[in-house]
């Protein structure tokens, strides 16, 4: 089997062909793959030939050598994750149960001769399986239509999505169809939008793959679509890369710095019902001299919703720009060094001394002048979802809202995953008192580092006591009144609840 491939060479999926698939036959072609253990029953387990082709091929060896038995598997995965075409005798062996003119008549394969190519790469994410453009075909340059597959922001986001049973739901900038379709499986109604036609075919395509009814599709830029409607939750994933390209519409929105993710924040409340959210991953620019956080706070100040911004990370220029050309513009030397350029005096133009990234989550509350915004630093986490703990920030803080001084009155309880880690000094005589590193086990997996005084009023929420007399003792263990501490440990044990460090009484 040859590896080789070229711009010339690499096939490309017909779209329309997707769509005309009946979802009778989507879920028969599901099943072969499934049966096939292309689905893998523990998604943190899975066979090892289950693995995306990386830029450039790299991986491919490796994977060639895995996949060499001709076992079902290893026909479906050099298909349709390595892009690497199999003899017909193979590929009618592993399709036995659906003849392999019927993949081809869909447009899943194309037969020429004696060999069978994949006209599209399939990825298990979640328990579904997701069709999209094949990634090899990035290495020489896409057209701007291009549907991406499952992108690290994808899984962020998805991590981050709130997962309860709404009424309506909205995903903007769905690209192959993954937030929309995760939501349509716990929620009455989805609305998946797209400004790249061929993005929605694909995802038309996934919505019979993965047997999902409840979901409807439309084509337009954002919220053009859905004038005058409302939704309980809308999710983004949209094209926030920071930089002077204009190349793929999945990644790049033409519009300067982050203008396009700032209009979607600004029109997005039009669009929630009262107490509905919306969450969306964002790129914005840290220009010289300026305070990203009063930037942000300024974006989001006159919205009429509650927000919450998690801080992921921060990156310079330099690193933006060679991880964004390297994850999808084409491999040739020159051109990626004249897209290197382009970008470096691009953002030097404009000042820009680095790039954050973040997740936002807005709840619309209609109560002018009371609206909240937070800004939090999210830790590496794990690959586990967390929208759970998002949504029960918001409940918290209505909660705090209504109780005021009368959280002193409540029995606060540790949260069952929190753990207190304390560490000490040797000062070449004794030890002395270290630090104290709180821990989260769940939720946003958050740490923080306390002194002594809060770390063992902490410890003692266990729902025996309440607050006040829990900050009686440490007063008095200070030798302080109780009103010389009581304001700033409210403030502290706010936080705390909102992040999910503490309970409150149920």
């Amino acid at each position: 089997m040859t590896t080789e491939t070229s711009r010339q060479t690499i096939s490309r999926a017909d779209a329309a062909r997707l769509v005309s698939v009946s979802k009778s036959q989507a879920l028969r072609f599901r099943q072969a793959l499934s049966e096939a253990g292309y689905l893998p029953p523990d998604p943190d387990g899975p066979p090892e030939v289950i693995e995306m082709r990386s830029r450039g091929g790299l991986n491919l060896p490796r994977l060639l050598r895995l996949t060499s038995a001709e076992r079902p598997l290893d026909v479906f995965a050099r298909l349709f994750l390595l892009g690497v075409p199999v003899r017909l005798a193979a590929a009618r062996s592993a399709m036995k149960s659906i003849p392999v003119e019927e993949w081809s008549d869909a447009g899943l394969v194309k037969i020429e001769g004696e060999m069978v190519e994949g006209l599209v790469a399939i990825s298990p994410f979640e328990g579904l399986l997701l069709a999209a453009e094949k990634p090899e075909i990035l290495d020489w340059g896409a057209d701007a239509d291009y549907v991406c597959s499952i992108t690290n922001s994808t899984a962020t986001v998805a991590r981050f999505m709130v997962r309860r049973p709404f009424a309506s739901v909205l995903d903007v900038c769905t690209g192959c169809g993954a937030l929309g379709l995760l939501a349509a499986r716990q929620s009455a109604q989805v609305l998946a939008a797209d400004l790249n036609p061929r993005a929605i075919q694909f995802a038309n395509f996934n919505a019979r793959l993965n047997g999902i009814d409840n979901i409807e599709f439309a084509v337009g830029s954002v919220f053009e679509p859905v004038r005058g409607r409302k939704f309980d939750l809308i999710t983004a994933n949209p094209p926030c890369i920071l930089g002077p390209a204009a190349g793929y519409s999945f990644r790049d929105s033409g519009r300067a710095l982050a203008d396009f993710c700032r209009q979607i924040i600004a029109e997005a409340p039009d669009f929630l019902s009262e107490g509905g959210i919306f969450q969306c991953t964002l790129e914005w620019p840290d220009i010289e001299g300026a305070d990203w956080r009063k930037r942000i706070s300024e974006t989001l100040h006159d919205l009429p919703c509650d927000a919450l911004l998690l801080h992921l990370r921060t990156k310079n220029v330099q690193s933006h720009t060679d991880e964004t050309i390297g994850d999808t513009d084409v491999l040739d030397f020159k051109a990626q060094a004249d897209l290197f350029s382009g970008y470096m005096d691009y953002f030097q133009s404009r000042r820009v001394t680095s790039i954050s990234e973040g997740l936002l989550a807005l709840r619309r509350r209609s109560c002018a002048g009371k609206n909240w915004i937070n800004l939090e630093n999210l830790p590496n986490r794990s690959q586990t979802p967390f929208g759970n703990a998002v949504y029960r920030y918001f409940e918290t803080s209505d909660a705090l809202d209504r109780l005021g001084d009368g959280l002193f009155d409540l029995n606060l309880r540790m949260a069952p995953s929190l753990s207190i880690e304390t560490s000490r000094r040797w000062n070449g005589k004794s030890w002395e008192e270290g630090i104290y590193r709180i821990r989260q086990g769940a939720g946003f997996e958050h740490e923080a580092v306390v002194d002594a005084s809060i770390a063992n009023l902490i410890r003692r929420c266990d729902g025996t006591k309440t607050l006040r007399e829990l900050v009686s003792i440490m007063a008095s263990d200070a030798k302080v009144t109780f009103d010389a501490v009581a304001a700033g440990c409210l403030n502290i044990f706010h936080s705390m609840l909102r992040i999910g460090f503490l309970i409150l009484p149920e």
